[in-house]
């Protein structure tokens, strides 16, 4: 089911983005009889089909789910918490509510560890860094992204594989925009092999703005706008690709200006602030308005570049006041924090087992040296019932040492899937008890012919003690008569 609402969510929408009169089907849907789960995807899918152009309307869908997540919370998954706060995070997001969004992609990832959902934390990771790389903290937004790629492997699911190309995608522009352009371009690459493979060859182009930047520092011009413009003749001003599209637009007049040709920087600087405006995007309106009132100084324009310059100073001091930045800084300290607080008890965790570990270890070493002692001993006899105990007593220490020791691997394996550790652990269980039956009746033999060697030994002893003294008797008789 988790697959099922998040596809509904991500895919449909995404074909359906323009179409107002699916979106308004959508709303009168919320009046019908809807199930729990269904009532709660349309919610969503209404909030990310407003993402691309009105984010406000989107924050006001992405809250409404999360309130009707909150009242039927026991008719729907745990994972709906925080996949709530992804949508609601995003919609902030675009809407400019840097402090707000990352409140809500900080809450994502605690959801998401509370439950180990690797979906939800893969999700979190990718969030916060792209949060990051568009407030200008890159290193923070490797530092973020680099949590995901562990989780990286290949595999067939193509939902999985849509979020670890978005991982690739944020992880070039992070190390593109801190000039580390061999790594900009491994995962480039990385992100073009993945969705080509998931996608079809035709997923290819979407890798052109990432080509064309780096292309462009590299000292290729010509090459890094084949990549531009083969992106924006494959979208064709989709509404869906809103928010790349600006990006292209803003990436291309970086380009042309970092090859001094002004007028074509203004052209396409012009064309993104405008399609940013449309949107309502405020970080991109930022970004273009910084470019344009720059490039307008440079040419002599004064009364524009004072134009931009206005409108840069009341976009950031909207977004990027000193309240606002103060907030962001707390939560970022908090959530700090609260990752060294999960360390530190990770650590005591680890410490815990490994001394479980070798407790275990000492267990078993004393009692097979027992077992050894008194299968080797020749001067007593041992009941079988006895060692027959100290080897089920040692079987389920072993059973428990095997648990501790191989618990990580099973967890990581199986995503913490109770049933299918279960599973595991009986199927180990089940190897070792053959093992320990036979072990059990090659002990029970060898105690056998032991205490029957000592028994026969304590016979011939007792016999040629009685002969001895019968002798003695005689010879002592023979003596007197």
């Amino acid at each position: 089911m988790k697959k099922f609402i998040i596809i509904t969510l991500f895919f449909p929408c995404c074909l359906l983005a323009q179409d107002i009169p699916y979106r308004d089907s959508l709303k009168a849907k919320l009046n019908n009889n809807l199930t729990d789960s269904a009532k709660y995807v349309t919610y969503l899918i209404i909030s990310d089909n407003y993402n691309y152009n009105d984010p406000d309307s989107a924050v006001y869908y992405a809250q409404q789910s999360i309130r009707f997540a909150m009242k039927h919370k026991e008719n729907l998954p745990l994972w709906v918490d925080w996949n709530s706060y992804d949508v609601l995070g995003k919609a902030l997001w675009n809407a400019g509510n840097f402090p707000n969004a990352q409140e809500c992609f900080f809450k994502q990832v605690k959801q998401s560890e509370a439950i180990n959902d690797t979906m939800g934390i893969l999700r979190a990771s990718n969030n916060l860094g792209g949060l990051n790389i568009e407030e200008g903290n890159y290193k923070e937004a490797i530092r973020y992204l680099r949590r995901g790629l562990p989780f990286y492997r290949e595999r067939e699911d193509k939902l999985m594989n849509s979020y670890f190309i978005e991982l690739f995608d944020y992880l070039c522009r992070a190390y593109e925009k801190t000039n580390i352009l061999d790594s900009a371009f491994h995962y480039a690459q990385m992100r073009l092999q993945l969705s080509m493979k998931s996608f079809g060859k035709q997923a290819n182009v979407y890798s052109g703005i990432l080509f064309g930047m780096i292309y462009s520092k590299m000292g290729q011009p010509l090459l890094a706008l084949v990549h531009f413009r083969t992106y924006l003749n494959a979208v064709r001003n989709n509404p869906v690709q809103g928010k790349d599209i600006i990006d292209c637009y803003y990436e291309m007049s970086n380009h042309f200006e970092r090859y001094q040709q002004t007028d074509s920087a203004i052209h396409y600087a012009m064309k993104s602030f405008g399609l940013s405006q449309k949107c309502k995007f405020k970080i991109d309106i930022l970004d273009a308005a910084r470019q344009l009132s720059r490039l307008y100084e440079f040419t002599g324009n004064i009364d524009s570049a004072f134009k931009y310059q206005t409108i840069m100073i009341a976009t950031e001091e909207e977004m990027f006041s000193r309240e606002k930045l103060s907030r962001m800084n707390m939560l970022v300290f908090n959530e700090q924090l609260r990752q060294k607080e999960l360390e530190m008890e990770k650590q005591h965790q680890a410490e815990l087992r490994s001394q479980r570990l070798q407790l275990s270890v000492l267990a078993i070493v004393i009692i097979v040296f027992i077992i050894a002692f008194l299968l080797l001993s020749r001067s007593f006899i041992v009941s079988q019932r006895f060692v027959r105990s100290l080897g089920i007593i040692l079987l389920l220490i072993t059973f428990e040492y095997i648990d501790q020791l191989l618990h990580p691997i099973i967890a990581n394996l199986t995503n913490h899937t109770p049933v299918l550790m279960l599973l595991i652990l009986v199927s180990v269980a089940a190897l070792m008890v053959p093992l320990h039956y036979k072990l059990e009746k090659w002990t029970k033999y060898k105690l056998t012919e032991k205490n029957r060697l000592i028994r026969l030994s304590k016979a011939k002893k007792i016999i040629m003690e009685t002969e001895e003294s019968t002798d003695r008797k005689r010879t002592k008789q023979v003596l007197t008569e």
